[in-house]
């Protein structure tokens, strides 16, 4: 395998890309494609089998682009499609739950703890374990890939969840989209909530997994990034820009991708 190859990571919109904002500060020499499947977002009302025969499409689609390592930087297709694009496979798979968890663990004993997610990450359960409460919120992840990040329309969303009322200490982020949001999410809830994202932990993780299979770019120069969408591009545009900046976004390709 070249070194040189790009990592993918995909979502089923710009989820993603709060993966990928952490994964620059921890290696922000790699190439990297961004896949976005904004034509079936969100995941989250889908059945399981539906889910993981998009994740294997994308899977697939991305192993033809030349990628190294493919990350599933969203939960809901982690938790269907993880095992189905791992066997299907010849390349390093990583999916977020297993970070998540280690993140989970961390958090003290004392606090009483929520996430949110999508309605089909809820209903798996993979999480339940860990926390007191578990809320599904089907209708912040439409408002975020209008590329909504701010407003009285967001703010009325992220309080109609009604976190004040349960007493809750510390909040995980199990739906990559929602850091995205974190300043938002702050203004209504406060900042005496603890917030946790496992966007830190999954980029540690690929670290990792790269070097231990000697697939780290040795070239520390600038990387080429190329975002995909399969519907809206000038969403992922948009959130891209807003993320990284003309400086990534003005070398980056943006093009349709079919799965």
């Amino acid at each position: 395998m070249n070194n040189e190859a790009p990592i993918a990571l995909f979502d089923s919109g710009v989820g993603g890309l709060s993966v990928l904002r952490a994964l620059r500060q921890v290696l922000p020499f790699e190439n990297v494609i961004y896949f976005a499947d904004n034509k079936r977002v969100p995941y989250g009302d889908k059945s399981s089998e539906d889910i993981a025969q998009y994740v294997l499409k994308t899977g697939l689609f991305l192993e033809k682009l030349g990628a190294k390592m493919i990350v599933i930087a969203c939960h809901t297709g982690s938790i269907h499609g993880l095992k189905v694009l791992q066997n299907a496979l010849s390349i390093p798979v990583i999916g977020i739950i297993e970070s998540s968890i280690r993140v989970l663990k961390r958090i003290p004993q004392n606090k009483k703890t929520a996430i949110l997610g999508t309605k089909s990450t809820i209903e798996s359960n993979v999480y339940q374990k860990y926390v007191e409460i578990a809320i599904p919120c089907p209708f912040l992840v439409p408002l975020i890939e209008k590329g909504v990040y701010e407003g009285i329309d967001l703010e009325q969303a992220i309080a109609s969840i009604r976190l004040d009322s349960l007493s809750v200490k510390a909040l995980f982020l199990a739906c990559t989209h929602y850091p995205l949001i974190l300043n938002s999410m702050k203004k209504v809830l406060g900042n005496s909530l603890s917030i946790f994202d496992p966007a830190e932990e999954i980029s540690e993780e690929i670290y990792s997994a790269l070097k231990e299979k000697g697939l780290l770019r040795t070239y520390q120069e600038s990387p080429l990034y190329r975002f995909f969408a399969s519907k809206d591009l000038d969403a992922v545009y948009s959130w891209a820009r807003f993320i990284f900046g003309d400086q990534i976004c003005e070398k980056a390709d943006f093009l349709i991708g079919s799965t």
